[in-house]
């Protein structure tokens, strides 16, 4: 399997669909989320599980993000100037060495800054040593980077390392949109984050928004931020980048 995992690192033999993400207020999104596709793998977490079980997981990252990263700048109009673009990376990927200068060389010759990039932290490995990863996140924000992270309130995405990490954006994971307008605790709880993140200076995401009901309530109790099926099927780049160019 590792030599199947290095043939499709090699050959950069897959490709990436995009997510909107929208501003609630005005509905219209800000950004996207780019996710992994393989027709090697049904399930990306496979593609992944696989290169990690290889030691290939940073190698497979970082040759996906410079593959988006290179095909989203070939669609980059000068208009194109604040939306933001979100990469799923893995803890360990954050944490090695070449990540930082990787990525500066990735967006050297292109339009896409620093400020443009939001690292969406999925999976922590919690043999990762904490004070070394806080620094870790630390260096890609003196550099202009944004923090995110992904699934709050799902295992191994906690409250503690929301304080540890300040990030740029919190995404909420999906149990709390599912059923959010037949859940008072549910809403009571993403008003609650939603205070915390004004107070921090952090945007709030709700993720998995997929039925009206759950969209109406999420406006209702004030969500300013969302994301799922109902607003936007994962698309291609050349869509994804025309919806974030309709005029409001």
């Amino acid at each position: 399997m590792s030599q199947a995992i290095q043939n499709m690192i090699d050959k950069s033999d897959f490709t990436h669909n995009y997510q909107l993400i929208f501003d609630v207020s005005s509905q219209r999104p800000f950004g996207f989320e780019i996710l992994f596709r393989s027709y090697h793998f049904n399930n990306p977490e496979t593609a992944f599980h696989e290169a990690f079980q290889s030691d290939l997981l940073y190698s497979l990252e970082i040759t996906s993000i410079n593959k988006a990263i290179t095909q989203i700048d070939s669609c980059i109009l000068e208009t194109d100037k604040s939306f933001k673009i979100f990469i799923n990376i893995f803890s360990s990927t954050i944490l090695h060495n070449d990540l930082l200068p990787a990525m500066e060389s990735i967006i050297a010759n292109t339009n896409i800054t620093p400020d443009k990039i939001v690292f969406e932290i999925t999976e922590h490995d919690k043999t990762v040593d904490d004070a070394l990863f806080i620094q870790a996140t630390e260096r890609l924000k003196k550099r202009g980077f944004h923090i995110a992270i992904d699934d709050l309130g799902k295992s191994g995405s906690s409250l503690k390392r929301v304080i540890d990490l300040n990030p740029s954006y919190i995404k909420l994971d999906k149990f709390f949109a599912n059923g959010l307008n037949q859940s008072f605790a549910k809403q009571t709880m993403i008003q609650s984050l939603m205070s915390f993140c004004h107070e921090q200076d952090t945007t709030l995401i709700v993720e998995g928004i997929e039925q009206p009901d759950e969209w109406y309530i999420a406006k209702q109790i004030g969500v300013t931020n969302a994301q799922g099926f109902l607003l936007s099927r994962p698309d291609t780049l050349q869509r994804a980048m025309e919806s974030l160019r309709i005029p409001l």
